[in-house]
């Protein structure tokens, strides 16, 4: 709707911010899942994370966008002075509510389309490279980073060794 709604196609970026608003809606009112402890994240064995597999919170939502959602986003969620802001590049937003805050978090290139794999069943190996298939300069610790912080995930499946 807003991207053909005339009066908002001076501001490109507003369609893509809705679309983020609406996942913050939906996360809001996702069901409740706890995330995954730390402690259990490090005790994860590195050498098969390849072919591990993940299950996303139910609230997690990614949306990307070729204009700096995550940033036009914040600003007007914030009491502060908005700024101006440079729109030449984009970023992608991870949305998650695990317990009752939502959280809003920039991924960096290539995030979202690892998200959307994992989401999908795909192993850890096929997520990056659906990921650096779309950014080749895909940064796996940065969205891991993200992902672990933001509560996202809640289970892991690893393959055992034969």
């Amino acid at each position: 709707f807003v991207s053909d709604f005339a009066p908002a196609r001076e501001l490109a970026y507003l369609a893509d911010v809705a679309r983020l608003e609406y996942a913050v809606g939906q996360a809001y009112h996702a069901a409740d899942a706890a995330p995954l402890s730390l402690d259990f994240l490090r005790a994860l064995p590195l050498d098969r994370l390849e072919s591990a597999t993940a299950v996303l919170h139910p609230s997690t939502h990614v949306v990307a966008s070729a204009y700096p959602i995550v940033s036009i986003w914040r600003r007007h969620m914030s009491d502060d002075e908005i700024t101006p802001l440079e729109l030449d590049h984009g970023e992608e937003a991870l949305v998650v509510r695990p317990e009752l805050a939502i959280k809003v978090a920039a991924l960096p290139a290539g995030g979202s389309a690892f998200v959307d794999a994992l989401r999908s069943g795909g192993t850890f190996g096929e997520a990056v490279n659906a990921a650096t298939a779309v950014a080749a300069d895909f940064k796996l610790t940065d969205c891991l980073r993200e992902l672990l912080l933001t509560g996202a995930f809640v289970a892991f499946s690893v393959a055992h060794s034969t």
